[in-house]
């Protein structure tokens, strides 16, 4: 690149290297939120919570929620809560009858002014992201 004035260079710097590790953490330096989103996150919404009927719903839900809104990037618990208050409001899953998650302990979770990471759901000794992910699938199948 050009440092000395305004103009970029199109030429590429040379290979130091035979293979190129991207570390991303927050989909600035490579976009693989798509990939991360398709190939993992969503197989495992669906799987864990059994919305196979539902899934290409899903998938769109997810995309718009994820990678074409304002909550693009954002963190994965308030979108999966948006995601499943998206479910709740479409015909299809109420036609398929798809039982969603009893979004309570989600809720609380999302508005307890904890950091919403994996770990910091340790909150009063009990793993609040764990009631999130058991008690919700255990009010689905009652």
């Amino acid at each position: 690149m050009n440092t000395a004035g305004s103009q970029r260079s199109s030429i590429p710097p040379p290979r130091r290297h035979a293979t190129l590790v991207g570390i991303d953490s927050d989909g600035c330096v490579f976009d693989s939120l798509p990939v991360k989103l398709h190939h993992h996150v969503v197989p495992l919404v669906i799987r864990w919570w059994e919305l196979d009927p539902v899934a290409a719903l899903v998938h769109r839900k997810a995309d718009q929620i994820n990678l074409f809104s304002a909550s693009r990037g954002g963190n994965r618990f308030p979108n999966l809560l948006l995601l499943f208050e998206a479910l709740a409001a479409e015909p299809e899953v109420r036609l398929r009858q798809v039982a969603l998650p009893d979004l309570a302990a989600l809720r609380r979770f999302c508005k307890s002014g904890a950091a919403l990471g994996n770990t910091a759901g340790l909150i009063g000794g009990a793993l609040v992201a764990w009631e999130v992910l058991s008690g919700s699938r255990d009010a689905a199948e009652r």
